[in-house]
């Protein structure tokens, strides 16, 4: 947990810094730790044991981003590409006749975005089974287009809850 923390502070430092680059990879590396943690958790080859730490997981509001973390982080792991964005658009020019804007700084970048790249601007779609399909609904859901940030803080507190022993089965 403490790794986590770390690199997810490193990411609150980047983002306040408007440090592109380092942003990027400490959110990378947040996604990895947060992954690595909640693969200790998910019972390995026991699938009863999964698939109740699952259902816990995906029903809580803060463990609900990780499915899409895992997803990204294949995506980071497979096609080598940057799941986040900076947008710099300045507050007095706004799109679309707006009167101002309001930047979103440092977010998730959308999957039809994240295709585009994997494909060297074909659009292409992920390959991948039901849990690769899932994944990717969730990533969609959950993680696209929000602050990069919140679901890795969300995902760090969910772990805490698992590290703690609070999780409760639903099955």
């Amino acid at each position: 947990m403490r790794a986590l923390t770390c690199a997810y502070d490193r990411h609150l430092v980047a983002r306040s810094e408007r440090d592109a680059m380092s942003a990027h990879a400490s959110a990378v590396e947040t996604v990895w730790w947060v992954c690595a943690l909640d693969e200790q958790f998910d019972g390995g080859n026991d699938m009863e044991h999964a698939t109740a730490y699952e259902k816990s997981r995906d029903a809580h509001p803060s463990g609900v981003h990780i499915r899409g973390l895992r997803w990204v982080r294949d995506r980071h792991s497979h096609q080598l590409l940057l799941s986040t964005e900076y947008d710099d658009r300045a507050f007095f020019d706004p799109p679309d006749r707006a009167l101002f804007y309001l930047s979103r700084g440092f977010y998730w970048r959308p999957t039809e975005e994240l295709e585009a790249e994997a494909a060297g601007g074909r659009p292409t779609p992920f390959r991948g089974g039901p849990k690769a399909a899932q994944g990717r609904a969730a990533y969609d859901q959950h993680v696209s287009g929000l602050k990069s940030s919140t679901p890795l803080h969300n995902a760090q507190m969910w772990l805490a809850i698992a590290v703690a022993g609070q999780v409760r089965s639903t099955s």
